[in-house]
């Protein structure tokens, strides 16, 4: 019996590791062997000390760009994918090795960087590539200050104990060129790099004060209201079996009876129309006098859902606060 061929069912990577490609050699990454792929780094100054990785990694220490020219402007930054949006048309190929891919070297761009942070010991801060970018907000556009800036497609913070402190100025403190600070700064966040509709944040203590004010307000008309609809409703009463003394009600009485009020008290019958109109407002009344009651009680109600620090729709965030 002729026994089948062997089918290898082996991926390429897997033949490149167990050495049966003739490009067992030129490793594809896995398990951090070397990768070759096309990368580009920024141009590198004359007085630019860097660390570079074979995959457009950079650790930079320079001077800034814009006060390069002044002492006290040193700069760190660290950087991967430099003109990682088109790096082929700007690298060079010489292998399939490590060490075979030379990088080209283009005007550095913040804007064409994949991810970077750069610590700047002066500089101005809300300039991108040398010119202005940052929307100024109620901050102003900063200059000739240290600063550090991160930039990438996304930013991530995570605490894993002790929570994120964000702290703007203080007693007792000085900037970095010596100078006291004498006034503390804002906290701006702008979507979309457009300050147009730049609003302040509202406080939730302050706005439960507010709220529990409104709410207070509105309990103290609710009780105005109830106190005028109580004292309508005895008038109403009063007004509907109200009865005027008669004077031919009182003869009759003094001469049957000697007395002139033996008869209903000398005074007429009530008015039929004022009795209609009395039985009808009547019910309207105690309805009204109901839903002011259930009112107050949904007030009270509101002001403990709105406010009280347990509130299902209690405004305050139980994670962030602000001054």
């Amino acid at each position: 019996m002729k026994i089948p061929a062997f089918k290898d069912t082996q991926t390429t990577e897997a033949k490149i590791r167990a050495g049966k490609s003739p490009n067992s050699s030129n490793y594809l990454g896995i398990r951090g062997d070397y990768l070759p792929e096309n990368y580009v780094l920024p141009e590198q100054a004359k007085s630019e000390r860097r660390f570079t990785g074979e995959n457009g990694q950079c650790i930079s220490l320079s001077r800034d760009l814009d006060y390069g020219a002044q002492t006290q402007s040193a700069q760190i930054y660290i950087g991967v994918g430099y003109n990682s949006d088109n790096p082929v048309s700007t690298n060079k190929r010489d292998g399939q090795t490590s060490g075979d891919i030379k990088p080209v070297f283009p005007v550095r761009s913040k804007k064409r960087v994949a991810s970077e942070i750069t610590v700047v010991q002066k500089t101005d801060a809300d300039n991108m590539d040398g010119e202005p970018f940052f929307a100024e907000g109620n901050i102003g556009s900063i200059t000739s200050k240290a600063s550090i800036s991160c930039v990438s497609d996304n930013l991530r913070f995570l605490a894993k104990d002790g929570g994120i402190k964000f702290v703007t100025g203080g007693e007792n403190i000085k900037n970095s060129a010596g100078a006291e600070v004498r006034s503390f700064g804002r906290f701006n966040f702008i979507a979309g790099n457009d300050d147009s509709l730049l609003s302040p944040v509202a406080k939730a203590d302050t706005l439960n004060s507010a709220l529990k004010d409104l709410y207070d307000q509105v309990d103290k008309s609710n009780s105005l209201f109830d106190s005028f609809n109580t004292a309508q409703t005895d008038f109403n009463t009063e007004i509907t079996t109200h009865q005027h003394y008669d004077l031919t009600v009182m003869l009759v009485g003094q001469l049957a009876y000697g007395n002139p009020f033996s008869i209903n008290g000398g005074k007429g019958l009530p008015s039929a129309e004022l009795i209609a109109g009395g039985m009808k407002c009547l019910p309207q009344q105690y309805i009204l006098k109901i839903d002011a009651l259930m009112q107050k009680l949904q007030n009270a109600f509101a002001i403990i859902y709105s406010t009280d620090s347990a509130g299902p729709n209690n405004s305050a965030s139980p994670s962030l606060f602000t001054t």
